[in-house]
């Protein structure tokens, strides 16, 4: 399925982060909720990478560009899956089938990915100076308009100083993408990342967990029905994993991802692997 790469230069959530940050300087940042207990049942999908072999991807996944397993560096056992530089365009592992009728439209995913130093920072020319990449998307058909629409839900707009911001973007085929943002208060980062959401169909919630602390800026709870902004469908075509930057990036990202698992409650970080504190991964930017 090909998606249109979205026009971000028209899209308010980049602009909206400098008023966001102002109002959050006045009011104070809101708490954090307290993540949920890491559930007892097993997952129901886990790679973890370490039955494949070097230079293939999974069984089960398709791949979409310069996208492979590799042994050069692991979050946990020996092997990860390597996103290879580009200036832009998506690498990345897609999965479908029954897994994702079982997910349906509530589950909660889980995974970790590391950037290589020094990452790329946007044209400083450009007109819009920013990079959009997107780690995690699922394509679906909205619950609203019945129309092709992809969910990105694990999702960073890195700006020209070398922040970013996580968002919840939603880009459907043949309208203007939405979403909403954190501020710009993060780097990517050599050290593993541990990244954890959910969604939730029936009461159309979304929220993103990055090393244990929620990013509450992207956090949505519409409430049953009301699909306005949030769009999520009651099952997913497919989940890709990778990434996917929209604009140039010059010599191009290279990322790692590791220990990907999706299920109905909570999965929490690798046994025996407790979630880092955020400022040693994905660190806030230092003020």
């Amino acid at each position: 399925m090909n998606h249109r790469i979205p026009r971000s230069d028209s899209f308010p959530l980049f602009a909206s982060a400098a008023l966001f940050g102002c109002l959050l300087a006045i009011t104070g940042r809101a708490a954090a909720a307290d993540i949920p207990p890491a559930s007892k049942t097993p997952p129901l999908f886990v790679e973890n990478f370490e039955s494949t072999s070097v230079g293939q991807i999974p069984s089960g996944f398709t791949a979409t560009g310069k996208v492979a397993v590799a042994d050069d560096f692991s979050n946990s056992g020996k092997k990860s899956l390597k996103i290879d530089a580009a200036q832009k365009g998506p690498r990345r592992i897609t999965l479908k089938g029954d897994i994702l009728t079982k997910l349906g439209g509530q589950f909660w995913g889980r995974l970790y990915y590391r950037v290589q130093q020094p990452f790329p920072l946007p044209d400083p020319a450009s007109s819009n100076p920013v990079i959009h990449a997107t780690f995690v998307a699922g394509s679906a058909l909205s619950p609203q308009f019945n129309d092709s629409i992809e969910i990105r839900m694990l999702d960073t707009v890195e700006n020209k100083q070398g922040a970013h911001q996580y968002i919840y973007n939603v880009q459907p085929k043949s309208r203007p993408e939405f979403g909403k943002q954190s501020p710009y208060s993060y780097h990517y980062t050599d050290a593993w990342t541990l990244a954890e959401w959910s969604v939730d169909e029936a009461t159309q919630s979304y929220h993103l967990y990055i090393n244990g602390q929620e990013i509450t800026g992207v956090a949505l709870d519409k409430g049953a029905g009301n699909f306005t902004k949030v769009e999520l469908p009651k099952v997913f075509t497919s989940l890709s994993f990778g990434l996917y930057n929209y604009q140039p990036a010059g010599t191009g990202f290279v990322v790692w991802l590791d220990d990907i698992a999706l299920g109905k409650e909570r999965i929490g970080p690798v046994a025996g692997d407790a979630a880092k504190p955020a400022a040693a991964a994905s660190a806030p930017v230092q003020k």
